[in-house]
């Protein structure tokens, strides 16, 4: 024992002396004394740990010394804690005074009423009589404290024999917790530091947040106090088992909002299967297993209900789980029914592989014993408690960087900063105030040196220190674009197009971090379809600004940004991207893409590097600005830094050299992706060689040269430092470097690619989401605009460029091989046998086949609940090909020969399959893909009408003249109808990304077909009266469409032109009422019918269009109902007004799926009825313009309203003529607020197929807001809400709801018979019609008497007509 301790030790023992002496017989009431007495107990122990390997029997003395202190602290806890207790009973009357006096008198007097001593069995059953919490749910376990009793306590007092150490630590721990439990939760006490708690930390990492391993956690109920739970909390748990129900109000959920300021990813409660997960968040998820107590259907009962709500769904939750969070888990089982934790622990065992999870058991009891037997081979055994668990923990603290903890973040918005957290945000990074300064930063982050050698990104403290140089052109180009549409526009895609190692990720992390002074900024750091959008639409909320979001191609599709734009779109977010996207070799290149370095920008960064270069090294980078091949960023900083580089070739050879199988496999791997799928390879998709290193995937460490680590969330990912790195391991791989044939090139990369397919399944139990989408990025393509162009993904073009252009022979089956890998790998992916059809259609010529795999993946998917737009397209296209590529030329051949017979057998089927075909595409239009279904529908029956122009040798002008009546003439219509659809779609060009066009030989040909009618024009009309009645509607619209020209030519119009289209398209609609085209033909028709009486010609149209939407499925019918009909509305019809916002509702949801909902079609003009509108596009020479926005504001009429309601300055809204109208307040020219709300404005309203919007910048204020009175007519109906009765029961007050100030009645003879005005509630809203005014002068202001009946001798003839039509 050492001296100092000695001292320390009877200092302790003097201290306590006096205290005992001064409290000689109630020490019990002064828990001062109890935490002196158990401090002495531990103080012993720690003399008895020192003394042990030397002194032995002095060491025995002090773990006797410690047991009989011990027992002495708990005895005098009972006794402290009953004293109080039966002193809160009495107070509160549920003990009367005698039991009061009677109980404490036992405890200070040491006997009981019988004579008994008062011994700690008593106390016991005192505790289970009045204790709160009772004993046996107080997570102390009362049986150790007894069962020890005699080994620890009174063998050694009474019989001299020595304590026993093992059982003197369990003792130590319970009595500690009733200490606090019952006594004081934070008392002044010291805790057994456990070896045990130090051998988990060690085995677990040091808690690391950049472990190989994720940590979860399995826990009971925990009755502590919630700083002991909080602590636990400083662990970066993944995933959280809790069999706690109040766990959200008390328990470690509680702790962990508060410790975090945030709540946790829950599991659905009450069907955990449902939950999305999303991989990149940091924040754990929290499957309460045994409900939560706020949702009763999530509780369960017994055993049976339990493994029906949750046992059964286990696996298929860790499925999903596991799909995004690949690394291997550590579990920490705490606690919880020792049944259900066997069933958490099978179903990870199921679910992840023998190396997947390692198992920590806390608990001491006995009821996990069968779980240890069973996986004793990954079974730890740390008995601790969770104090004890909580206490190490915060014994290193300092692990956990609780000090460098940051709680408030700002980010820009409108109204300067505001607050933020960026957690809400996972999916992306969040550039706040001060981050250069403020991010988590480690070393390499402020180490210059560190991010020239491509160790790490540019850190935002290095971009503030201005590591990197400033590529100037392309920075002030990009910023002012970025500036300029946050003001022009709400959506903007701006490419910054880069080649490998030029800094253009460097360059986009420069502009964020400058722009983010000025405007909100987030970095996307992972997609995810359903929570994207979500999380700016949030961010957008708090920000009230454009937001700038810098996304990198290699983490996004160009599909996937498609869906992204288009959602935050549709929820009126707006913003700017910054589509950093890596050049290909073959990409046309301008001065404004981030290429190699000029003459200053090299200088620049020889100058960054020359501290870092001896003499030599300073000779071998100057002259590398000689060589274009090496005046990158990248190269430069690899010839500084590394002593082995002196060109790549050279490097990687150093490298691959006598390299293992495993590590050429990794590197060969890691290359294939980042090359052809711009993707990066999950760690945990390779076998883990060193399980200490992150980056443990090498057999020879040195090989993580040619690789760097990224971590997005709770996984680690491997990419290539450098694509020139992976070109050349590819190269050696597949024989560039040794000269092997253009074939043995595809060979060995068709071999590579199937190589990797394999090794993809057999490295994981099931299929990781990182390795699909890798797989479907590396192998299919996803885009439309690339299907229609028979495309395919470049790694399989890569291999299509090195095989002869003749396809007869079969070595283009280096492709069919890997595609048939793929799908025999896959079989429950649809799209990989898609793509293996594709392959028999484009390349092996096999479209039978093609087909038959193509059908095959649609039922596939439909089997799955999925309708794919993709799958309909490709099976469309295979059939198409078939009939161009085979039935086609089969039926020249069998002319040629005579075989006329046979011949007409094929142009049957040639009928039947473009049909199905046709079909096939519809199904793409109609799963919200319209674009490519247009496109290659149209482009299909002009390849058939081609061909029989081909085929008969003639002319487009002979072809419709000599064969009207033939069946291809059908397809010839298809094509002009699904030309107009597919105008209807296209939008503003700035809102567009990757935007798919008609090919310039369509779009001749269409011109072509649609001249040759107008030449025919006559022959139709002759033809007319003979043709079949079924094929009268083709003829029809055939001639309507060769008069459009005419009818919308000033110069040349008549009247009875426009009558006759008119009439044309009416007996369609009759024949054919599902065909928008010719609604869309007949009412382009109606806009130029001049010579009827306007109110007439209105009521007339709204008429048939309200029997016609009535008839068939058809939007263009809904579309110009409503549009009529608030013409109508504006015009003064009262009824038509009241019918407004029903079918405006009617109409958002009819279109609620179309693409492009919310683009303005229609505008209101001058004039009266059907001529007042505008549309958006006009013709000139037969070609369709759009019209500026200058010119829609020259020839559109303004109206008045009201600003109803002002949601954001994105989002406000007008009243006017009942008409609910958007505008954004931001995009106006003089800006609205939240205090315009009422006043009166006027605007130029726009009509689409979401609803009625103003032009933004015509949304202008009413200077002399005129008196509302002069609005308000005998007849009009208005918008009221009932006031209440007036004294006299007469009348029912009103008060006017879109007109401010206005009051009125209703006598009680002006409702229905039947009715009567004590049937309507106070703040009811009804609609009322004006029947009178009339002046109070004691209120000296204007009231005006209402009416609740219904007329018909005033309405006027369209009002009676509507009405008897069901809307």
């Amino acid at each position: 024992m050492t001296l100092e301790f000695c001292k320390r030790l009877s200092i302790f023992y003097v201290s306590e002396e006096i205290i005992m002496a001064k409290k000689k017989h109630f020490n019990y009431k002064d828990p001062n004394i109890i935490y002196s007495i158990f401090n002495h107990s531990r103080t012993a122990y720690e003399a008895y740990c020192e003394l042990v390997d030397g002194n032995l029997q002095y060491a025995q003395e002090q773990l006797n010394t410690a047991g009989t202190k011990l027992y002495q602290a708990y005895e005098l806890a009972l006794k402290c804690y009953l004293d109080k207790k039966y002193k809160n009973l009495y107070e509160e009357k549920i003990l009367s005074w005698k039991k009061y006096d009677q109980l404490r008198r036992c405890i200070e007097s040491g006997k009981q009423s019988n004579g008994s001593m008062v011994d700690v069995r008593y106390l016991y059953d005192q505790m289970c009589k009045y204790a709160t919490p009772h004993p046996t749910v107080s997570k102390i376990n009362f049986e150790i404290i007894k069962n020890n009793a005699k080994s620890v306590n009174n063998q050694n007092k009474h019989l001299g024999n020595d304590i026993d150490e093992e059982k003197y630590k369990e003792s130590f721990s319970e009595i500690r917790k009733f200490i606090i439990v019952y006594l004081d939760p934070n008392p002044p006490i010291q805790i057994m530091e456990s070896p045990q708690y130090s051998s988990l930390q060690e085995a677990c990492d040091y808690w690391k947040n950049d472990s190989r391993f994720n940590y979860c956690l399995i826990s009971d109920k925990n009755v502590t106090e919630i700083d002991v739970l909080q602590r636990i909390m400083y662990i970066d748990w993944s995933l959280v088992f809790d069999f706690d129900s109040d766990s959200e109000i008390n328990g470690l959920a509680k702790a962990y909002s508060i410790e975090h300021h945030q709540q946790a990813n829950r599991f659905n409660p009450e069907n955990p299967v449902i939950t999305e997960i999303n991989s990149i968040s940091e924040i754990p998820y929290w499957f309460y297993a045994g409900g939560l107590s706020d949702l009763p259907n999530s509780l369960v009962s017994n055993e049976r209900q339990w493994r029906q709500k949750y046992g059964s769904k286990l696996t298929d939750c860790l499925k999903k789980y596991h799909a995004s969070y690949s690394k291997p888990l550590k579990v920490i089982i705490l606690g919880g029914p020792a049944k259900r934790v066997k069933d958490i622990v099978d179903a990870l065992d199921s679910v992840y592989d023998e190396n997947g999870i390692e198992l920590y058991l806390l608990s001491a009891e006995v009821q996990y014993e069968d779980i240890r037997e069973e996986y004793e081979d990954i079974m730890n055994y740390y008995p601790l408690s969770v104090e004890e668990f909580s206490s190490g923990i915060n014994n290193y603290a300092s692990l956990f960087n609780k000090e460098d903890e940051i709680s408030d973040y700002q980010i820009v918005s409108k109204d300067g900063y505001t607050d933020i957290k960026p957690s809400d945000y996972s999916l992306y990074e969040l550039l706040y105030y001060g981050i250069a300064d403020r991010e988590n930063i480690n070393e390499d982050d402020v180490r210059p040196d560190a991010f020239y050698q491509g160790k790490c990104l540019l850190s935002w403290y290095g971009v503030k220190h201005e590591f990197a140089i400033n590529r100037v052109v392309q920075y002030r180009d990009l910023k002012k674009k970025i500036q300029n549409a946050t003001s022009d526009t709400t959506s903007k895609v701006i490419e910054l197009r880069h080649e490998p190692g030029a800094g253009g990720t460097t360059l986009a992390r420069m502009i964020a971090y400058e722009l983010s002074k000025e405007m909100p900024v987030v970095i996307l750091n992972a997609y995810n379809d359903k929570l994207s959008y979500q999380q700016l639409q949030n961010l957008y909320r708090k920000v009230r600004m454009s937001i700038l979001i810098v996304v990198e191609s290699s983490l996004i599709s160009n599909e996937d940004l498609s869906k992204l734009i288009e959602e935050l779109m549709a929820h009126a977010v707006p913003h700017v991207i910054l589509h950093v996207n890596r050049l290909r070799s073959k990409t046309k290149k301008t001065d404004k893409d981030v290429l190699s370095l000029t003459d200053f920008e090299f200088n620049e960064m020889y100058q960054k590097l020359e501290v870092y270069m001896d003499d030599d090294k300073k000779e071998i980078v100057k002259k590398l600005s000689l060589n274009p091949v090496d005046r990158y960023p990248f190269f430069v900083s690899l010839y500084t830094f590394e002593e082995e580089f002196c060109g790549v070739s050279n490097y990687i050879q150093h490298f691959i050299t006598n390299i293992s199988k495993n590590d050429r496999e990794v590197l060969e791997y890691i290359s294939l992706v980042d090359k052809f799928a711009n993707r990066l390879l999950d760690v945990n998709f390779f076998q883990i060689v060193d399980k200490t290193d992150p980056m443990g995937v090498f057999a020879d460490p040195t090989n993580k040269s040619l690789i760097t680590l990224v971590r997005k969330g709770k996984n680690d990912y491997l990419k290539i430092r450098h694509i020139k790195f992976a070109d050349e391991i590819l190269g050696n791989r597949i024989g560039v470097n040794a000269g092997a044939s253009e074939y043995q090139k595809a060979l060995n990369m068709s071999n590579l690619l199937r190589e990797f397919i394999k090794f993809s399944k057999h490295q994981i139990m099931f299929d990781l989401d990182s390795t699909i989408d890798i797989l479907k990025n590396l192998l299919i393509l996803r885009d439309a605009n690339s299907l229609i162009k028979d495309r395919f993904a470049p790694v399989i073009s890569y291999i299509i460029e090195m095989l002869p252009e003749d396809r007869s022979g079969d070595k283009y089956n280096v492709i069919g091989v890997v595609f048939k890998d793929l799908v025999d790998t896959y079989p429950e992916e649809a799209h990989f046998k898609a793509h293996l059809s594709r392959y028999y259609t484009h390349i092996e010529g096999n479209y039978q086949r093609g087909i038959e795999e193509a059908k095959g993946a649609i039922e596939l998917s439909e089997s799955q609940g999925l309708q794919d737009a993709l799958l309909y397209h490709i099976a469309g296209m295979s059939i198409r090909k078939y009939v161009e590529k085979k039935l086609f030329q089969q039926v020249i051949d069998l002319k040629a020969f005579g075989e006329n017979e046979e011949a007409d057998n094929v142009i049957n089927e040639i009928q039947k399959m473009l049909k199905e075909a046709s079909k096939y595409f519809e199904k793409v239009r109609d799963t919200n893909n319209k674009v490519a279904g247009y496109i290659s529908d149209v482009e299909m029956c002009i390849e058939l009408i081609d061909f029989e122009k081909k085929f008969i040798g003639c002319s487009t002008e002979v072809l419709l003249r000599d064969y009207k009546d033939s069946w291809f003439m059908e397809y010839y219509d298809r094509a002009l109808t699904l030309l107009e659809g597919f105008k209807s779609l296209q939008v503003e060009e700035e809102t567009e990304f990757n935007k798919i066009r008609l090919s310039v030989k369509s779009s001749e040909s269409l011109q072509d077909m649609m001249n040759n009618i107008e030449m025919t024009v006559s022959m139709w009309e002759k033809y007319l009266s003979q043709a079949d009645e079924l094929r009268k509607p083709v003829v029809r619209r055939f001639i309507a469409r060769a008069k459009q020209n005419q009818i919308q030519d000033e110069t040349c119009r008549d009247a009875k032109t426009v009558e006759y289209v008119m009439k044309l398209m009416e007996d369609n609609i009759k024949q054919e009422p599902d065909n928008g085209s010719n609604i869309r033909i007949w009412f382009n028709a109606l806009r130029f019918c001049e010579n009827r009486n306007p109110e007439i010609l209105l009521d007339d149209a709204i008429e048939k269009l309200g029997v016609w939407k009535r008839l068939g499925n058809n939007y263009e019918a809904y579309y110009y109902f409503f549009i009529l009909m608030c013409i109508k509305a504006i015009e003064g019809g009262s009824r038509a007004e009241a019918l407004i916002p029903s079918l405006q509702e009617e109409l958002k949801i009819k279109t609620s799926h179309m693409p492009n909902n919310r683009v303005i079609y229609e505008w209101l003009g001058p004039g009266k009825g059907v001529n007042r509108l505008i549309n958006s596009y006009y013709r000139v020479n037969g070609i369709d313009r759009k019209r500026s926005i200058e010119e829609i504001e020259d020839k559109a009429e303004y109206i008045g309203g009201r600003i109803s309601k002002y949601s954001s300055d994105r989002s406000a809204q007008i009243r006017s003529h009942n008409m609910e109208v958007f505008y954004s307040p931001s995009m106006q020219i003089e800006q609205t607020t939240q205090e315009d709300i009422g006043k009166q404005v006027q605007f130029i309203l726009g009509f689409s197929y979401d609803g009625l919007r103003a032009l933004n910048r015509s949304v202008k204020l009413v200077e002399n807001d005129q008196d509302t009175v002069d609005e308000l007519f005998i007849g009009k109906m208005v918008r009221c809400q009932v006031i209440g009765l007036d004294r006299s029961q007469n009348y029912l007050k009103m008060k006017f709801m879109d007109y401010q100030n206005q009051m009125g009645s209703i006598f009680r003879t002006e409702v229905e018979d039947g009715d009567n005005i004590q049937n309507y509630e106070n703040k009811q809203i009804i609609w009322a019609r004006i029947i009178d005014k009339r002046y109070n002068s004691n209120d000296q202001r204007y009231y005006w008497q209402l009416s609740l009946k219904r007329e018909e001798s005033v309405m006027d003839e369209w009002q009676k007509k509507l009405h008897s039509i069901k809307l």
